[in-house]
């Protein structure tokens, strides 16, 4: 108080390594001095918090930050930087904090019968290597987690923080983790919406992929330069020690955000929900975008992907509804089940001679995508790879592929031509199934509501469930004489058909085959029909029996 009453305050908030001078004048020992030094050396900022700062939360940041800087000196810091506050207070006439808002180092326990550790606000557990938080029960917005528990006589370091510890605590803003910590568990901090900085202490070696899902607020991950595991960047982002791979970003991450040329994979949801992004751009040695990477990005309208990408992983990009072109370049072998759903302003798609898989429901919900050429290296396509496309007016593959072939009229066929994978959505016009085709593919023309006159060869002996569904412009169709069975809702919401010719042959009309198909007044069921299932046609429909 001395110090400060004698030369002001003002020129140790903006330097307070100037207090030194004064402090070997004052009677402060060497360790004292060694301390103070030390502080204003490595957190000069949180040390001029502690002088100035009004708001309790930056003073707990700053409190925890000093203390984390020297774990030896731990009673000499705490004695310092309360001793400055309480000056600081004083000088400036304001009320006096407890005593114990400075006791970040240590609290002490309970433990009941259970083996639980009790305190007024946290409850622990014990581990091999220490305790782990298991719950915060207390009220304080600012969160000062300790680095010690004391119970029977030893203090025990918080090496863990267990699953669900504090989720869906939104009150709280800030969180300032003990240097003793090693690991974040599943959702440790989902959904405290209000959380708005995390520091990572140099202990840290894992972090559940889904520990801070839901922080909304979240501006920055920033870590320890001690530490061995993470690291950070200008953009908040959080990396592995190597910056090899992207772990995750925090969730107010905005604008164009470029991927570090070192980077070789983007973590399993590492932008989950950044809906403020607008671009992303990486042309460095990315090889990997892991499963989930972008999901719920709903502003991302640009990708910019290098030349080393091998793999795009399941739902990578799923429901990133501003997305309207994307290249993947030539190398991608890969894009995994649902990679690109619900992308539904994704207008072109550029697929590499490199691609060998593209997964099931790839490019589910699609709805603009209008045109796609499938290269000649992919040898493996999914089930729905393009369910709800609706724009798609034609699905061309090129000549080379030794696996799949397309028509005149953009339908999918396998190479061999045996077997109608599936037909564009937004085909329309009069068509016919090729020649030699024996099997048409279940939900093969599904929702293809621009169909009106559809010719089968007599080739076709195999109808796939709901192979028809929802043909609603379809009028009449004959079924070739090969066919043995018509499966469940094989013509199911075809609301314009008004005749269909059933052959000689077939025994079964499978479930709900002809279900809301207003316009079929009368049907004729050849003898060699022998089972009919529930809800085949609608109430009125006439059946004739030849």
């Amino acid at each position: 108080m001395d110090i400060l009453q004698s030369t002001g305050v003002s020129l140790f908030a903006d330097s307070p390594s100037r207090l030194i001078p004064y402090m070997n004048h004052r009677g402060f020992t060497d360790q004292e001095i060694s301390c103070l030094s030390k502080m204003a050396e490595t957190e000069p900022k949180s040390l001029s918090e502690i002088i100035v700062s009004e708001d309790e939360a930056s003073l707990l940041n700053a409190v925890s930050k000093l203390s984390k800087t020297f774990k030896s000196d731990c009673k000499i810091c705490t004695s310092l930087i309360e001793d400055l506050r309480k000056a600081s207070d004083m000088y400036f006439g304001r009320p006096q904090l407890v005593d114990s808002l400075f006791d970040v180092r240590s609290i002490k326990a309970v433990k009941d019968r259970y083996g639980t550790l009790v305190t007024k606000d946290f409850i622990f557990s014990p581990v091999e290597s220490g305790v782990a938080l298991e719950k915060y029960q207390g009220s304080r917005s600012a969160v000062v987690i300790p680095d010690n528990v004391l119970y029977e006589g030893g203090a025990h370091p918080v090496v863990a923080i267990a699953g669900w510890a504090f989720e869906g605590l939104s009150f709280i803003t800030s969180v300032s983790l003990p240097y003793s910590l090693t690991s974040i568990g599943d959702r440790a901090f989902a959904d405290c919406s209000e959380l708005k900085f995390i520091e990572i202490p140099s202990g840290v070696s894992k972090i559940a992929f889904d520990a801070f899902d839901g922080c909304d607020s979240l501006q920055a991950f920033s870590v320890d330069v001690a530490n061995g595991h993470f690291a950070s960047d200008s953009q908040g982002l959080l990396f592995s020690i190597e910056r090899k791979s992207v772990v995750m970003a925090p969730a107010t991450i905005e604008g164009d955000v470029v991927i570090p040329d070192q980077v070789v994979a983007i973590d399993e949801s590492a932008f989950y929900d950044c809906s403020n992004l607008k671009s992303i751009v990486a042309r460095g040695s990315l090889e990997t975008i892991g499963s989930w990477a972008f999901e719920g990005c709903t502003s991302l309208e640009s990708v910019a992907l290098g030349s080393n990408l091998k793999l795009i992983d399941s739902g990578a990009f799923f429901g990133c509804r501003s997305l309207k072109k994307l290249d993947i370049p030539d190398g991608a072998r890969i894009i995994e089940s649902r990679a690109l759903s619900g992308c539904t302003s994704l207008r072109e798609i550029s697929l590499p001679g490199t691609l060998s898989t593209i997964g099931k429901w790839a490019f589910e919900g699609c709805a603009s995508l209008e045109e796609i050429l499938i290269p000649g290296s992919v040898s493996k396509l999914g089930q729905g790879f393009f369910y709800g496309c609706d724009s798609l007016r034609r699905i061309d593959v090129d000549p080379s592929n030794p696996s799949f072939n397309s028509d005149e009229f953009g339908i999918l066929y396998d190479r061999k031509r045996c077997v109608m994978l599936r037909a564009p959505k937004a085909i329309r016009g009069r068509l016919s199934v090729r020649d030699g085709t024996a099997i048409i593919n279940e939900r093969g023309f599904e929702g293809c509501r621009d169909i009106e006159h559809l010719e089968l060869p007599e080739s076709v002996s195999l109808i796939g469930r709901r192979a028809f569904a929802g043909c609603s412009g379809l009028k009449a169709l004959a079924i070739p004489p090969m066919v043995k069975s018509i499966p469940d809702g094989a013509f199911a919401g075809c609301t314009s058909l008004e005749s269909v010719t059933i052959p000689e042959g077939v025994a079964k009309i499978g479930c709900g085959t002809f279900s809301d198909c207003p316009s079929l007044k009368e049907v004729r069921l050849p003898k060699s029909v022998t089972s009919i299932g529930y809800g085949a046609f609608d109430e009125g429909v006439r059946i004739i029996r030849e």
